[in-house]
């Protein structure tokens, strides 16, 4: 069963990350931290202007990678597998939008990993970076915990899956496509 190099790396990998996502998240924030008014309204400009970005994101551009802000459309740059999304659930549970979070991380479960909306490939690196990353940030908080066998590791599955024709040669992959071959 485990015999395929890329196998036993998305093996271990999930070894690892189960390992991570059952323990209670720690505090973000030291306790007991003063702020004067005026940094805790600059906080909440800062909070406000995010939140409608990521809104108008939601609204215009997903399930797109990003939304064009002129003409308010969507755009994919990173393989139509819902970028920006993915890129916000961090800054939204550190500035508790918990509701934008709660439902960013549901959507984040219908992302189709198995196919891309781009025709330059798949980054290897930056699909680990940026997705698998995404992924753990979901699991980080204990009420959005998913199971590892279940949702989570189909997903994953796909991304290291997806690059095997060249890792059976030995070769290092850098890029893959979801396209099948002509």
């Amino acid at each position: 069963m485990l015999s395929n190099p890329a196998k036993l790396v998305l093996f271990g990998c999930m070894l690892q990350i189960s390992s991570v996502v059952c323990q209670a998240p720690p505090k973000l924030q030291k306790s007991g931290l003063k702020q004067s008014d005026q940094d805790k309204q600059r906080a909440e400009e800062v909070k406000t202007a995010f939140a409608g970005a990521f809104d108008d994101y939601m609204k215009f551009g997903f399930p797109g990678d990003e939304v064009r802000p002129l003409t308010k459309t969507a755009r994919n740059t990173r393989n139509g597998w819902s970028a920006t999304l993915v890129d916000s659930l961090d800054t939204l549970l550190v500035m508790n939008l918990q509701d934008r979070f709660t439902q960013g991380v549901a959507d984040t479960l219908k992302i189709d990993f198995s196919k891309s909306n781009t025709e330059d490939g798949v980054s290897i690196f930056e699909s680990t970076i940026r997705y698998i990353a995404g992924i753990l940030v979901r699991n980080y908080s204990r009420s959005h915990y998913i199971p590892v066998n279940n949702v989570v590791l189909k997903q994953m599955h796909v991304l290291v899956i997806s690059s095997q024709p060249t890792s059976y040669r030995g070769l290092p992959t850098l890029r893959f496509s979801t396209k099948p071959a002509s």
